[in-house]
């Protein structure tokens, strides 16, 4: 008895720095006035939006956008800013998010080895300890979230809380049902990955169901009731947004490329998860080598008692979130945040085979051995650092959040000066404009922000701070899917409108560079408005979609300004581009046979082409005054020299009878 309460002391040796780390953090948390986090998301700004009266979702010419995620976190942020205004309300519900799984991971874990005091008191304290090595599994994953102001946390907290109570569901408990269909569809409302902790949910109802020879009443009553709850609140949303929730929350998300292959995120998903995994895996080998039994009941489907029941529903969470959680890391942007749910049923899982280790001696003291090895880890540098070059990462027991009160003096300077800034889009607050990963969202999905490129183009504000516009932010923003280069064009406007300061005041200097994680965004610099009249009104005139010829035209390739002046509709001209190659690309175009295309080359270098699903013209200047043409149409080419490339050229498309 003595050394299976010795065992389940085990878990403290990570877990107890852990939590002491995590009551030091909400401490931390709480003490700050104006709390900044190492993210650059905006979420705080989405739960201002909603607590001054505006939507989330709305066309993005007309105001402000949130990220394309569903309500739940903004909305339960915004309700707690009547009570005080403050920007750590999401971290703070993010972190309680995190706390509730780690407690389901101590009631998995709890086992006493008797029915003594002592007996109890060792498992409860071996229980809480789990939870705090529950806890660091999951911040074994990049981007994790714990303390970011993030949904990811709060998505998993609801669906695996609503996993939990599906043996419950599956026992006819109207109230398990009930909670199980609410959880699972706040999760969903939370963020859209939570959607395979509905089909597991099902799949284990109707598991359980079968085992015991029952009808399918129950699983058909939870999906229906599932399926009802969640259109309802899409057809309000929808209502409410004019359509426009359905777009951010379905279409958007939809519409971001795939960059990453699946098998690259099923081999990232193993290296991040390793901790969790291993530690499952040890723990339910312990079981099967010593005691020759399975974790979950021999010779039966479904397993007897509730915390086998949850272990199972957990398993088969995991195998069938596997395939959708490498789905949603291919999109562009996606990073291993979409592991977090497989990082934390694994975790649970852990603590549930724990416990069972615990109910007998052979397998407690074997039990120990992964746990001790991981604490080791833990405190062994070298090896920490041998596993970061396999991807596999070993976090400090004691991390804690990083917030600080952020940019006190740019705030203050806010009140005085309409600023923009590329992080906080809440400076103009009740005016608000989305942050830089608010409308790179949007570039990712081929839509323009136009409320803040109007709002640029206008000078609406007195400074202004230059973005982020290196290769990979362009790339995040949608360069080689959309249109290229769309961050540096708004550069291009920012310095044509705003001018360098003498002396820029340190407070916005300051505030040029924002930690983000594992990265700081850095803004090229901080300019003012130039005084006098519009010193390029040419611009406006330059951001697509074109209507030219009855086709939609949108820039693409190569980005730059391609203009299109009021007055002149039906011309498209080229101002300026940072690249060698530019285009624009029409939308559902009609055949240009009996039309006309003009081509003028102003600088007599260069070229142009023509593309279409049948044939292709190129010209190209040479010897810098005459111009080279070739067709390359069904597989044959032709060629043909102009004269001078100074003289526009008119190609005419018949149709040959």
């Amino acid at each position: 008895m003595a050394i299976r309460r010795v065992a389940a002391l085990a878990p403290l040796l990570i877990g107890a720095p852990v939590l002491v780390a995590i009551v030091r953090s909400v401490a931390d948390l709480v003490s700050l006035g104006h709390p900044s986090f190492a993210d650059v998301s905006g979420t705080s700004i989405d739960a201002q939006s909603l607590f001054l009266g505006g939507p989330l979702y709305q066309d993005p010419a007309a105001g402000y956008t949130a990220q394309a995620y569903p309500p739940v976190l903004p909305a339960l942020s915004a309700a707690l800013d009547h009570l005080r205004v403050w920007t750590g309300w999401p971290v703070l519900i993010v972190v309680l998010a995190g706390l509730s799984l780690a407690g389901l991971a101590a009631a998995l874990a709890y086992r006493p080895a008797g029915p003594a005091r002592a007996d109890r008191l060792a498992a409860a304290a071996g229980a809480l300890g789990f939870a705090g090595l529950a806890w660091w599994l999951v911040a074994s994953v990049p981007f994790n979230f714990l303390y970011a102001p993030r949904p990811d946390e709060l998505e998993w907290a609801l669906a695996l809380g609503g996993l939990a109570l599906v043996p419950a569901a599956a026992r006819g408990s109207r109230g398990a049902i009930a909670g199980c269909v609410l959880l699972l569809s706040a999760a969903c409302w939370t963020k859209q990955t939570a959607a395979a902790a509905c089909i597991a949910a099902l799949a284990c109802l109707v598991l359980a169901t079968r085992a015991r020879g029952g009808s399918l009443r129950i699983p058909v009553v939870f999906a229906a009731a599932l399926l009802a709850l969640n259109l309802i609140v899409f057809a309000f949303l929808e209502l409410r947004t004019g359509g426009w929730a359905g777009r951010f929350v379905v279409e958007l998300p939809g519409r971001h490329p795939r960059v990453v292959g699946t098998r690259f995120a099923l081999h990232e998903m193993v290296e991040v998860v390793a901790p969790a995994l291993a530690l499952a895996l040890l723990l339910g080998g312990a079981l099967l080598l010593r005691e020759r039994r399975a974790p979950f009941g021999r010779g039966r489907v479904w397993p007897e008692g509730w915390r086998a029941q949850v272990g199972l529903v957990l398993a088969i969470f995991v195998v069938l979130d596997v395939l959708p959680s490498a789905y949603f890391r291919r999109a562009l942007g996606a990073v291993a945040n979409n592991y977090v749910g497989v990082a934390w049923s694994l975790a649970l899982l852990a603590a549930f085979l724990f416990g069972e280790c615990m109910r007998r001696r052979g397998t407690a003291v074997f039990a120990v051995a992964p746990v001790a090895a991981l604490f080791a880890l833990s405190e062994i540098g070298p090896a920490q650092r041998w596993l970061a070059h396999q991807h596999v990462f070993v976090r400090p027991k004691a991390a804690r959040i990083v917030a600080f009160d952020g940019y006190a003096g740019l705030r203050a300077y806010a009140r005085r000066h309409s600023v923009f800034h590329p992080v906080f889009g809440d400076l103009g607050s009740p005016r608000l404009y989305p942050s830089h990963q608010n409308f790179e969202g949007l570039l990712a999905a081929g839509i323009q922000p136009r409320y803040l490129v109007d709002a640029l183009l206008d000078r609406r504000f007195a400074v202004a701070y230059l973005l982020d516009d290196s290769p990979e932010r362009e790339a995040l923003a949608g360069a080689g899917h959309w249109e290229d280069g769309y961050l540096w064009k708004l550069n291009q406007v920012i310095l044509a409108k705003y001018e360098p300061w003498p002396h820029v005041p340190a407070d916005l200097e300051n505030a040029r560079f924002v930690p983000a994680g594992v990265y700081t965004y850095a803004s090229p610099g901080v300019l003012r408005r130039r005084p006098g009249p519009d010193p390029a009104p040419w611009m406006r005139d330059c951001f697509g979609p074109f209507e030219v010829a009855g086709a939609r035209w949108q820039i693409r390739t190569g980005g730059g300004f391609w203009c299109q002046h009021r007055h002149r509709g039906s011309v498209l001209r080229l101002v300026r581009t940072p690249a060698p190659f530019t285009e624009v690309r029409a939308e559902h175009a009609r055949s240009p046979a009996g039309g006309a295309l003009r081509v003028t080359i102003p600088t007599g270098r260069g070229g142009f082409g023509v593309v279409t699903a049948g044939w292709r013209l190129t010209g190209k200047v040479v010897a810098g005054r005459r111009v080279a043409l070739e067709l390359v149409a069904c597989g044959r080419r032709a060629f043909a020299t102009l004269g001078s490339a100074r003289t526009p050229i008119t190609v005419r498309f018949v149709v040959r009878r």
